[in-house]
């Protein structure tokens, strides 16, 4: 009888031996999956609303470049530098010359930038001002993930 059991408690380690090894591997296996797949959707989000304000600011640009206002250039750039995983912008004129910008594109990696051009439209003409870009950081959202991954091991 007491052979019995001792079989039967090794034949229990051997099984939990391997068993045990497996199903962490594979909790592992699908929580990494959740968190890549959350990161993702959270970087297309990022991209989209960088898309979106780029778009939306180089209309209210556009006006104060066609009438050199540099105070206004000033205190949008300052407005656009309160957005959310904000880098850097720059409004450079037809020829590349750098009218004004807030941040350094060249200080780190800026991994998102989104680009549009800035034109002046009458009814009669359509004129090219330069070109506004705004580049994003997708630091904060790598730092969420690290914080969520320390919390859940």
């Amino acid at each position: 009888m007491l052979k019995a059991t001792a079989n039967r408690s090794s034949l229990t380690r051997k099984l939990l031996a391997v068993y045990v090894p497996l199903v962490c591997a594979g909790v592992l296996v699908v929580f990494a999956a959740i968190e890549l797949r959350s990161y993702n959707r959270q970087l297309r989000t990022l991209e989209r609303a960088l898309a979106k304000v780029t778009e939306l600011q180089a209309r209210a640009f556009t006006n104060a470049v066609w009438e050199i206002d540099e105070a206004r250039l000033g205190s949008l750039l300052r407005d656009l530098a309160r957005t959310s995983h904000f880098h850097s912008a720059i409004v450079k004129g037809t020829k590349g010359e750098v009218l004004a910008k807030v941040g350094d594109p060249d200080d780190g990696d800026p991994d998102l930038s989104a680009t549009e051009r800035l034109f002046y439209e009458t009814d009669r003409h359509s004129e090219d001002l330069g070109s506004l870009t705004v580049s994003f950081d997708r630091g904060g959202i790598r730092r969420a993930l690290f914080e969520r991954l320390k919390s859940d091991a």
